[in-house]
């Protein structure tokens, strides 16, 4: 089973009918308790403020499972820069998954909002963004533009993306079913 993180800073639903379109059985869960022990992948998508989603895993428990799970994980946007070191909105430490600092993007105009490429590749994803993280050890691909900015990132069964690939089209659905398929 393919299990969805629900919190009020996630755009859950629209994730969940992705994997619906792709075939893909998935439930939605608020609680670490409610994982079910049939769970084989865990996704982990994020809309909102850095702080008030950090305070929301910490209050439920999440911090602390997403840090031990061993399990494929998926952080998307926001639900992927909580898993970095340190979020600059709400001066928050993050879970530690990824080293880097999530800052205010220096890209105009903010939010950066459409379809953008990563450096070398063709394809187009669709970020909403106004935060990002400038480097770090376990980038795997960064955001085609003049400065830095991780569009992925990976470390042991951690992945995340900054973009949305539940609204990424074909590409996306396809970095879904990779994702899905490990």
């Amino acid at each position: 089973m393919k299990t969805i993180i629900k919190t009020p800073f996630s755009n859950a639903l629209s994730l969940a009918a992705s994997l619906d379109r792709l075939g893909i059985p998935n439930q939605s869960v608020t609680l670490p308790l409610d994982v079910s022990a049939d769970t084989t992948h865990l996704l982990f998508p994020g809309v909102g403020h850095a702080g008030k989603m950090l305070a929301f895993l910490r209050d439920n428990g999440w911090d602390q499972f997403i840090r031990e799970t061993t399990l494929p994980f998926m952080g998307i946007c926001l639900g992927f820069q909580v898993l970095f070191d340190f979020l600059e909105e709400g001066e928050c430490e993050g879970l530690g998954i990824f080293d880097g600092r999530v800052g205010k993007l220096a890209l105009k105009p903010l939010p950066h909002m459409g379809w953008a490429r990563e450096r070398g590749h063709p394809e187009y994803y669709y970020f909403v963004h106004s935060f990002g993280v400038a480097t770090s050890q376990a980038a795997t691909h960064y955001l085609e533009t003049d400065l830095p900015v991780v569009s992925r990132a990976r470390r042991k069964n951690f992945y995340g993306c900054q973009f949305h690939p539940e609204r990424s089209s074909e590409t996306g659905a396809r970095i879904l079913k990779e994702f899905l398929c490990s």
